[in-house]
């Protein structure tokens, strides 16, 4: 078995079973040689799927030249045959952690953790994917490394796969450095990014363009979000567009009108306002605490100087720029004079505050009638298609994250196998959503809990957890030396499924494993 077969057999196990492991994969392979065996078109060995044998596999796969050159010709193969959409690239990076020792110069090495693990020591990726969400192209980076520097380098490897200018670029704020702008400006392409606020010189600038549209001198344009089963729609973003001139190169060379567009996220605002109003009662409840109750062991001011110096203690912690009142009053108590602190919240300065809340700032290089206002708030809001990658890779079938593997070689090896995994899932994904959307057809069945739910766009996962609830046996019986095999039959909804992947269904028939049995005979 060569290694082209021994990885779709691996990956057959990984995506069946949800397990990444060597050590099972070789049992299981040995419990359904002739199902295996007649796909793979391999008399299966025991020791086809040894760990050795799968070790080697990882320890190929973790070549950075040969990888790149599969994987670029993957993609461009996937590109074609699956005709994909290449208006759009989107870009993102993460990272897996495990339990490792660090060692100088390896890829598992303490960084600022995706995962909110930074105790243990992980390996950084970035991805590139094409609208829905298929993945065709992953970096692997050492884990100490920032996203800011690994755009670039998967940008540049994308362009000969896309083999298109004119293409949007979609990051976050990590992509929005001149040096990658000008780049993709350069070559032709567009880019659509969030500015990040590093700088006071943006930050000023930031503030004035909220300023303008708060103050009510800019008119907003308004973004609703359509609900076709409720026939209703919702008010989701509200902004404007200004522009800018922008130059790049070493002598300035590269010149372009960079549009910005800055605007309010509502649920965004929700969340912001949320966290502003808890800093609130925050800043309250220890300005009051200062001044407690005259009880046994609680501490009092006598003297009006030490009061005001722990007022402006707290004051100056937070920055409230007179969104509170403060003041102070005397009481009398045990034949003294006691501070008491009283606070007053500044109505007026806290509504205005929170019409600042919720605000980004945003940039493209696209023309308005390549990409209006609306398209780009829009087309950013699609980021978690790219996420959802990720998430399937370290979280959900997958489950990279934590590492188990100890070798570098086999780290990266692992890593690469999986993200073949993800494209396998995220094509299927993609392939029968299109096949059911020309066909205005609909699934069932797929759903445990709901089982006459329908859907147009069925997940990955669903469908394999379908095809392990239907416990597809094949059967080989002797019986006074005549051979008889069945296969128990699946049902109508998953006929459905097999015919728009566009799966011949004679494989889910015992004829196509006895035609290959007898032949190997």
């Amino acid at each position: 078995m060569n290694n082209g077969q021994l990885t779709v057999g691996w990956l057959a196990f990984i995506l069946s079973q949800a397990n990444h492991c060597k050590n099972a994969v070789r049992e299981w392979a040995n419990k359904i040689p002739t199902i295996l065996g007649t796909l793979l078109e391999s008399r299966i060995r025991d020791v086809e799927f040894s760990d050795d044998r799968l070790a080697n596999l990882l320890d190929t796969l973790s070549d950075d030249d040969s990888w790149k050159s599969f994987e670029d010709g993957l993609s461009k193969k996937c590109i074609e045959v699956y005709e994909l959409p290449i208006e759009t690239v989107r870009f993102d990076g993460s990272s897996a952690y495990g339990y490792h020792e660090v060692v100088e110069n390896g890829i598992m090495q303490y960084g600022a953790s995706k995962d909110h693990r930074p105790d243990l020591p992980q390996l950084r990726m970035m991805a590139a994917t094409l609208d829905p969400g298929i993945l065709i192209g992953i970096d692997l980076e050492s884990g100490e490394k920032n996203d800011d520097s690994l755009y670039l380098p998967l940008i540049l490897r994308m362009r000969p796969i896309i083999n298109k200018t004119g293409v949007l670029f979609v990051g976050d704020c990590k992509m929005s450095s001149m040096g990658i702008r000008g780049d993709i400006q350069r070559n032709k392409d567009y880019y659509l990014t969030p500015l990040q606020l590093g700088t006071e010189k943006i930050r000023s600038y930031f503030k004035e363009l909220v300023e303008a549209i708060v103050e009510g001198a800019q008119e907003a344009e308004l973004i609703y979000r359509q609900d076709e089963k409720e026939n209703t729609s919702k008010l989701i973003v509200a902004g404007y567009e200004v522009a800018r001139e922008q130059e790049f190169g070493e002598k300035k060379e590269v010149k372009w009108i960079e549009r910005i567009f800055i605007y309010r996220s509502f649920q965004h605002a929700k969340s912001e306002i949320s966290l502003f109003e808890k800093k609130l009662k925050k800043i309250e409840s220890e300005l009051l605490k200062l001044t407690p109750l005259p009880t046994k062991g609680s501490r009092q001011f006598y003297e009006e100087a030490r009061l005001v110096v722990a007022i402006n203690k707290v004051v100056n912690k937070y920055e409230l720029d007179n969104l509170l009142k403060i003041s102070y009053e005397i009481e009398s108590y045990n034949n003294k004079n006691r501070y008491v602190v009283r606070v007053e919240r500044n109505i007026e300065k806290i509504k205005s505050q929170k019409r600042r809340c919720g605000w980004r700032l945003m940039a493209t290089n696209a023309p308005r009638e390549k990409l209006s206002f609306s398209q780009a708030i829009l087309s950013y809001r699609q980021e978690w298609t790219l996420e959802r990658c990720f998430r399937i890779l370290k979280k959900s079938h997958l489950g990279i994250s934590a590492l188990y593997v100890r070798k570098e070689e086999r780290i990266k090896g692992l890593t690469r196998l999986l993200s073949i995994g993800v494209r396998l899932m995220t094509l299927l994904e993609y392939s029968i959503s299109e096949s059911l959307k020309k066909k205005n057809e609909i699934v069932k069945g797929l759903d445990v809990a709901h089982p006459n739910k329908t859907t147009k766009t069925p997940t990955a996962l669903s469908i394999f957890k379908k095809f392990c609830r239907e416990k597809i046996t094949l059967s080989k019986v002797h019986i006074e030396g005549k051979v008889f095999w069945n296969m128990t039959r699946i049902c109508e909804d998953l006929i459905k499924v097999i015919k728009h992947l566009g799966i011949p269904i004679d494989i889910y028939g015992a004829k196509y494993y006895q035609n290959w049995d007898a032949s190997q005979n």
